[in-house]
């Protein structure tokens, strides 16, 4: 959930910690990383076309 505070574009996430890290605790604040991974741009562009495509085939097929 984005929120502007100070001046600054903040975001409130929820996520799911693995391999029992026992040296969090809940209401912890911290700061996190996101990673995306390299996608080809025409594919970028072309994924809403398919999309619909695809919605539109699955709405008229018998």
């Amino acid at each position: 959930m984005a929120e502007a505070k100070n001046g600054r574009n903040l975001f409130r996430v929820e996520g799911r910690i693995e391999d029992g890290a026992t040296r969090l605790r809940p209401g912890m604040e911290g700061i996190a990383k996101v990673d995306v991974d390299r996608r080809l741009l025409a594919w970028v562009w072309a994924r809403p076309i398919v999309d619909w495509v695809r919605l539109a085939l699955w709405h008229w097929w018998p």
